[in-house]
């Protein structure tokens, strides 16, 4: 059975490779590094290709060694032509060579620099997120996931004050999508989709999202979103709600926004419970809502 993520790194980089690959396992994914997984007697190069071909995803640590060695040029080589997704790592401020230009032209680069070891957690979390996951709960596993990262987050978010519904919307007065959602069946009794919302954003670049009131109190809440015209709002365990159609102009404000303050109201327009959410940028929410 192949690992799911192959390291691709220089030896002199060991430190912070190890490192890095420790986090990762300790996550719940399985990696394949050098020299580790190379078993005594057999072909070096022959091992390189099948632990590449058989992986899921290739991770670059990119630093000015890896950037000179001619083994992580042909391991990316192989790793394009077998049509593995590679997320690249960079851990130092190093100008790229023309060959990984090449081979890395349109991939999404993870800035490690100035300090990779501050960003390794969320590195963890970007590769978990690439990586279908072999369970019938893929919220769940994303809960386990980014438990620690969430609790650190939510004590940096300070406080919204409390408001009735309209003195929010007088704070938050541009309206960046107003959408009627139609019904839509329920998937497995836990995702819901009707009623209204409104996304709101002040002149601070506050994020407030207005949704109808649903049964159950928010634990953990979160929003999982890629940019595109639907976003997930996790609620708890036995509650989601899609938010769909939203507008172009909504977007790139969501997509570069960290947190959100969620508004559930009552039918008349009454303030039912309000909390804070970070927003979780993922690759496909489709991964999410097909689970």
């Amino acid at each position: 059975m192949g690992h799911d993520v192959f390291i691709s790194h220089s030896s002199k980089d060991k430190e912070i490779v190890d490192l890095i690959c420790s986090t990762l396992e300790n996550s719940g994914l399985k990696c394949w590094i050098a020299p580790r997984n190379i078993k005594g007697g057999d072909d070096y190069a022959e091992e390189i290709i099948e632990a590449i071909r058989t992986c899921t995803v290739m991770l670059l640590v990119f630093s000015n060694h890896s950037n000179e060695s001619a083994h992580v040029k042909r391991e990316i080589d192989v790793a394009t032509n077998a049509g593995k997704t590679i997320i690249p790592f960079k851990i130092t401020d190093t100008e790229v060579s023309l060959a990984f230009v090449y081979y890395l032209a349109g991939i999404h680069w993870i800035d490690g620099t100035p300090a990779p070891t501050l960003h390794i957690d969320k590195l963890a979390e970007q590769i978990a997120l690439s990586i279908p996951k072999h369970s019938d709960n893929l919220l769940e596993q994303l809960n386990n996931l980014l438990d620690k990262f969430i609790e650190k987050a939510e004590q940096e978010i300070p406080s919204f004050p409390y408001y009735q519904i309209q003195n929010l919307r007088r704070k938050f007065n541009v309206i960046f999508s107003k959408q009627n959602i139609d019904d839509k069946p329920e998937k497995n009794g836990t995702i819901k989709n009707n009623g209204y919302y409104d996304i709101f954003q002040n002149s601070s670049g506050e994020v407030l999202i207005i949704i109808n009131a649903r049964q159950g109190t928010p634990n953990n809440a979160k929003i999982f979103y890629d940019g595109g015209s639907d976003m997930l709002l996790y609620r708890n365990q036995k509650s989601a709600v899609i938010l769909s159609n939203i507008a172009e102009k909504a977007r790139p404000i969501l997509k570069t926004t960290d947190k959100a303050l969620i508004a559930e109201i009552t039918s008349d327009e009454e303030v039912y419970c309000e909390y804070k959410v970070p927003i979780h940028i993922v690759k496909n929410l489709d991964i999410l809502l097909n689970e």
